[in-house]
């Protein structure tokens, strides 16, 4: 390989353990919230600390990622991984449950939420990074080599589901699910370490940051920095509860709920990487995204009215997740692609504001 293609592969591979860990702390939400003794409320205010992370390093990097470096930031981001791994499995568990004293009442907690932070500041580096390296490797073939590199997202998302899953049926504890993560975190620092970056589209073009800003003023970008906060809300919030709702619904399927999210991970890959040319071709972006909020809206409407003593809840379980797995795969990419046919974007003086909407989404994103 090349060393564009190193750097390509090093970004696919940092899109995929972003989603991977995402998988995963989907899966130990329950054993985490009976270890440190903490309600759904409570976990799901230590949960709101991975999407206000993911949310502030995606807009902090988009700020500074000219100035500090692509390359920096990368290996930043692996660090925040490791770093944020290794608070959350030193977090000392506390010797009674308590519910009623906030998260911060014991240190456990305090260090777990920091810790959950860490890594979603590291998730957050990993799209502000990848994004502008991969349109700048290949500024005349960009919308397809993005789709490619987002297609990693679903992929992750299986590959951590399925690693979790995994684990869990030979008995090993969340501690050593979450450290799994380690393994490609590591493979991509090394592949990325002797690498040399270029500079950002926007540096080689010339454009200022005060041009860049300027783009945000629009009413059409603003339209659509809105649209992109409701898409990254509508997919991540649920991916990230969907095994410990299905646990709470059907308590039958046991640790087997995290196969929910594998399974519509699955139906968003195939969709985005064999079904979205040929759409794309016949329906405009904003078509795409009307369906595919319909869509979602109508899995959602699904899943919140099961009924654990129904005889139907398994098979209305399923399609509430495949309507939704269907939906999903049209939201992130759609709504991009919608940015891009309305406004051209030949020096990438647009390029970190787009990702920031969806950034505060992601923040959107609080249990």
């Amino acid at each position: 390989m090349n060393a564009t293609q190193r750097l390509f592969v090093a970004s696919c591979l940092s899109i995929m353990v972003t989603s991977m860990i995402f998988s995963i702390r989907a899966d130990i939400l329950q054993p985490v919230a009976a270890d440190y003794g903490l309600n759904n409320a409570l976990i799901g205010l230590t949960m709101s600390s991975v999407f206000w992370g993911f949310t502030l390093g995606i807009l902090v990097c988009g700020l500074i990622v000219d100035v500090v470096g692509m390359k920096r930031l990368h290996l930043l981001s692996g660090a925040g991984y490791l770093g944020g791994i290794a608070l959350i499995l030193l977090a000392p568990v506390p010797a009674a449950a308590n519910p009623d004293g906030g998260l911060f009442a014991s240190t456990g907690s305090t260090v777990l939420y920091l810790g959950f932070l860490l890594t979603g500041i590291a998730q957050g580096v990993v799209e502000g990074v990848t994004n502008p390296l991969v349109a700048t490797l290949y500024r005349h073939d960009k919308r397809r080599m993005l789709h490619k590199l987002h297609a990693w997202w679903p992929c992750g998302l299986i590959v951590g589901g399925l690693v979790a899953w995994g684990m869990g049926q030979l008995g090993l504890g969340w501690q050593l699910r979450l450290l799994s993560v380690a393994v490609p975190v590591v493979a991509y620092l090394l592949l990325i370490a002797p690498l040399h970056y270029p500079p950002t589209e926007r540096v080689s073009a010339s454009v200022s940051t005060g041009q860049m800003l300027a783009e945000t003023r629009r009413p059409l970008f603003l339209l659509l920095f809105a649209l992109m906060w409701l898409t990254a809300a509508t997919e991540l919030a649920p991916d990230q509860w969907f095994a410990k709702i299905m646990a709470d619904l059907l308590p039958a399927l046991g640790s087997n709920t995290i196969l929910f999210l594998v399974y519509t991970a699955g139906l968003m890959f195939v969709l985005r990487q064999y079904a979205a040319g040929w759409l794309f071709q016949r329906l405009s972006p904003y078509a795409i995204l009307t369906a595919s909020a319909l869509l979602s809206l109508a899995g959602l409407a699904t899943l919140g009215h099961l009924s654990a003593d129904a005889a139907w809840a398994g098979s209305a379980a399923l399609l509430g997740a495949t309507l939704f797995g269907v939906g999903n795969a049209g939201h992130h990419q759609r709504a991009v692609s919608a940015w891009r046919r309305a406004a051209a974007e030949p020096d990438g003086r647009r390029r970190h504001a787009v990702g920031d909407g969806g950034a505060t989404g992601s923040g959107a994103n609080d249990g």
